[in-house]
């Protein structure tokens, strides 16, 4: 997965939890019903390359964003789905802003194709 972000959390009668935020892109291949059959991961945009042509799938890029610690691993993932070479300005949750170095990323990505 791509860069961290460490942070500490305040957890009851004074403990302090380590949470990391990272991010990753992804190809996901859904089939007709809109179920994922397959995910290929990257850290790098330009690594994760074009889409493969899977059986009866559709291909969408997304920006994941992972939460989590090293105790319980991954707690919560957000998505971020590419439209038209551009990314929208949060998570799929709303919550979260998408960092403009993904977008800038995006855009360069773009502009070379």
């Amino acid at each position: 997965m791509s860069v961290g972000i460490e942070y500490a959390h305040q957890q009851g009668e004074g403990h302090m939890a380590r949470y990391l935020v990272t991010y990753e892109w992804a190809w996901e291949y859904t089939d007709s019903f809109g179920d994922i059959q397959e995910i290929e991961h990257s850290e790098t945009l330009a690594d994760l390359g074009s889409p493969r042509t899977v059986d009866a799938c559709t291909p969408a890029m997304v920006l994941v964003r992972h939460e989590g610690n090293p105790d319980e691993g991954i707690m919560e993932s957000t998505y971020a789905y590419v439209t038209t070479c551009a990314l929208p300005s949060h998570f799929g949750d709303d919550e979260h802003k998408v960092p403009k170095r993904f977008s800038a990323e995006l855009t360069r990505v773009c502009a070379r194709q």
